[in-house]
């Protein structure tokens, strides 16, 4: 398939992995070092691009951070359009010690208006070309949700089917044009996901996942418990593997079931985004998927009612 993913803020991932835990006034050397071309938009380009499909991708990159992950994600085959930004991108890192995670978010990157509008520019003269567009992720600091909507909005007109993974307050002003929108139990709350009329995927954790139709089912994945080493990443790995599935056969139950395997088998690695593919296998043979009733659905928020 042929995908443009929009990259808002793509960022640096960088795992620590201590042999102790967290203490207070001490000095840390990590036992072990992970990096990658990370953050929503970068995570979503580069699993695709693995999973064979035509991957393109529009984003704010720097002159330092920025040109390291724009050389990873070319490595992978992902066709990137750089869009050159003065403030360079963030790192994030997670730190892992004696079995607790700790996440550390960079703040925001910086975008001027010009940067804005060259950005706009470019993706305006390549949206007509793609039947799916991605937005995932943070957003930099100078877009504002007005941008967002009409960014949106041009993907719909054109003819897109729009995808999207990213904050709720972005997530708000996409629901009137979205095809398919990807959310955790923590991010659906407050949002009118009882109204959006399209295709809803919510990942909870320990509770599994959930998705409902554009035609109105809903499906329920119960899936195993497995030592979770690193989670980050693993809503990435869902959405990538969700859509992956269903362009393969349209078929949104076995979508659920091989998704929610694949993000399962991802938290039990250091590495942001690996796939544990021996526990993916098993998974997937013990994950059951099955339609859940809507009795009462309309009453209280969906992650509430489920997760």
């Amino acid at each position: 398939m042929k995908v443009l993913v929009v990259g808002l803020s793509p960022a640096l991932d960088q795992v620590l992995v201590l042999g102790e835990s967290v203490e207070e006034e001490k000095i840390f050397r990590p036992d072990r070092r992970y990096r990658s071309a990370g953050s929503k938009s970068l995570n979503v380009a580069r699993f695709l691009t693995r999973l064979g499909h035509e991957v393109h991708l529009i984003g704010f990159f720097g002159d330092y951070i920025g040109q390291w992950l724009l050389s990873q994600c070319r490595a992978e085959g992902v066709n990137v359009l750089p869009i050159h930004c003065d403030d360079d991108n963030r790192i994030n890192v997670t730190i892992i010690g004696a079995g607790k995670e700790y996440v550390i978010s960079d703040r925001w990157q910086e975008v001027t208006d010009h940067e804005l509008h060259v950005l706009q520019e470019h993706y305006g003269h390549i949206v007509n070309d793609f039947p799916f567009v991605i937005f995932a992720g943070s957003v930099a600091k100078g877009v504002d949700l007005d941008d967002c909507e009409n960014m949106v909005r041009t993907a719909k007109e054109a003819g897109a089917k729009v995808i999207v993974d990213a904050k709720p307050s972005f997530l708000r002003v996409s629901l009137p044009y979205a095809w398919l929108i990807k959310v955790n139990q923590f991010e659906a709350h407050g949002l009118n996901v009882q109204e959006f009329r399209g295709n809803l995927g919510i990942t909870c954790e320990k509770s599994g996942a959930f998705f409902k139709s554009e035609n109105g089912f809903v499906l329920k994945a119960e899936v195993p418990q497995v030592p979770c080493v690193n989670s980050v990443g693993a809503g990435d790995i869902f959405l990538a593997y969700l859509i992956d599935a269903y362009w393969a056969e349209e078929d949104w139950k076995k979508a659920l079931l091989v998704s929610s395997a694949a993000a399962s088998s991802s938290v039990s690695t250091e590495a942001i985004g690996e796939i544990n593919v021996h526990l993916f296998e098993e998974l997937k043979r013990s994950i059951s998927v099955k339609e859940v009733g809507l009795d009462g659905f309309s009453e209280g928020p969906f992650y509430g009612r489920f997760c």
